[in-house]
């Protein structure tokens, strides 16, 4: 459901599958939603009406975490496929694919001018290239990471340990 917040009505109404861990998000300029469901697809659905106005598929586990580039330009999807997946947000088509992170991806999150995209995962910190899908830095992890996020100048990644431990971590 979207409410208005002023009033506490409900504005509109999405209805998809969702598994217990999907993810949704809205895009950057708010003119869209995407979640992740139950039929290992990302639905695609409009705000100003509610229309569903694509279905993603490609995935052949539960997507559990979405993005969208800070520019709105991709959508990125995880799934327990152990791929994410990056979309044109636009034309709704893959642009690419990632799957060269090692362990269980668990989080990732795009750099601040959407040129990277950090992934915390079960053996380290993996940091592609979204352009060329290259693997441009791993930091191996002793525990799993729960979570990553860039610095606003891009040059320190944090994240966010199981073994309740922060660690920072300098790009080249």
């Amino acid at each position: 459901m979207i409410w208005n917040i002023a009033t506490g009505a409900e504005k509109s109404r999405i209805t998809a599958t969702m598994q217990s861990n999907a993810s949704i998000v809205f895009s950057p300029d708010g003119s869209l939603i995407a979640g992740g469901t139950s039929d290992y697809q990302v639905h695609l659905w409009r705000v100003a009406d509610s229309s569903e106005v694509a279905v993603l598929s490609g995935h052949t586990g539960y997507v559990y975490d979405l993005a969208f580039s800070p520019d709105g330009a991709l959508l990125a999807s995880a799934s327990y496929d152990s791929t994410i997946r990056l979309w044109d947000a636009a034309s709704s088509s893959e642009v690419r694919r990632l799957t060269d992170c090692n362990g269980s991806l668990v989080n990732f999150t795009f750099s601040p001018d959407s040129t990277l995209l950090a992934v915390a995962a079960s053996e380290g910190l993996c940091v592609f290239n979204v352009a060329t899908g290259e693997l441009g830095a791993f930091f191996a992890s002793n525990d799993w990471l729960n979570g990553a996020v860039f610095s606003p100048d891009q040059t320190i990644i944090a994240t966010a340990g199981k073994d309740y431990t922060a660690r920072v971590y300098g790009l080249p």
